[in-house]
């Protein structure tokens, strides 16, 4: 009895490997986005912005790792940074290569432009991203495509793989949630920019619209520490379908100096999502004088 019993037994365990053999194994990742066998572009190396460089690009490892960066950073982290990108080996940023190589620059952020790398590319978790002010577009490539950055660096809108997006939508929500935010019908405003004269500079005053990144900022260029101060009127403003801030006032502010581009600046806002709604009122205060002399004011405002 033990030779049938035991041929049954072989018999069956023939059957089953067959059957597994034929079963279909796992999606390598996705229908849509194969991986990349030659590389995956992951960030590796462990730091406070958990962040790296790939192929001469910043690379952080997440949308949150990144977001926790931009929003709203201290003038003590913005310099932390900024020094950690400018001892990078085989980086050179935005505004590196822009003032090395004294070209106008369309960004005007020392912030945003040195977490660009020198062709304006930025890999933020599973994308690399290429802003492009000039043309108001952001372009995105999934890093499962890296073979294809060249068409990323061309802005190759025919690559059905390369996405274009205006750099005034919030561009990091839309691609994570692949779709055009259709739940929210609010306005995005566009990039404005305004300035008066004050003493031999000027006072601005800047909202940023670059796509994976906001800004309301004023500035006036001095070329010495802390001579002047801001008065703001007037700010409010409204984060596209989310919460509003103000209205408030600020009076006699110093904000804080901005080494490279060599003047003071007053921050409002910095971070990942774009506004419905804006009023900032700005002036320039110089307090040596008697009496204290003023600019006139620099207004923005749009739907408020």
């Amino acid at each position: 009895m033990k030779t049938p019993i035991l041929f049954a037994c072989l018999l069956f365990l023939g059957l089953s490997e067959s059957c597994k053999k034929d079963l279909p194994g796992p999606p390598l990742q996705s229908s849509q986005e194969p991986l990349n066998k030659e590389r995956a572009a992951v960030p590796t190396t462990t730091n406070e912005y958990n962040a790296s460089v790939i192929e001469g690009r910043l690379a952080f490892k997440t949308k949150e790792d990144y977001e926790s960066l931009v929003t709203d950073p201290t003038p003590e982290k913005e310099a932390a940074f900024i020094n950690w990108v400018d001892n990078l080996p085989d980086f050179v940023s935005h505004y590196r290569h822009h003032i090395d190589n004294r070209i106008s620059d369309p960004i005007r952020d020392d912030f945003f432009g040195s977490i660009l790398n020198k062709d304006d590319i930025v890999q933020i978790g599973g994308h690399i991203f290429k802003v492009d002010m000039g043309k108001e577009k952001v372009f995105a490539l999934g890093v499962v495509f890296e073979s294809q950055l060249q068409d990323l660096l061309q802005e190759n809108i025919t690559n059905l793989k390369i996405k274009t997006f205006s750099t005034q939508e919030d561009v990091l929500e839309a691609i994570q949630l692949e779709r055009w935010s259709i739940f929210c019908t609010e306005p995005y405003l566009p990039l404005q920019q305004h300035s008066k004269p004050f003493h031999a500079t000027n006072v601005e005053a800047n909202h940023l619209v670059a796509g994976i990144y906001f800004s309301l900022v004023s500035f006036i260029p001095t070329g010495s520490v802390n001579i002047y101060n801001f008065d703001a009127s007037f700010v409010y403003y409204k984060i596209r379908c989310d919460n509003t801030s103000g209205p408030y006032q600020i009076w006699n502010s110093m904000g804080n100096y901005d080494f490279l581009s060599g003047g003071q600046k007053l921050t409002i806002y910095r971070g990942i999502h774009n506004f419905s709604k804006l009023h900032f009122t700005v002036r320039g205060r110089d307090n040596s004088t008697n009496p204290v002399f003023t600019s006139d004011w620099v207004e923005l405002r749009i739907n408020a």
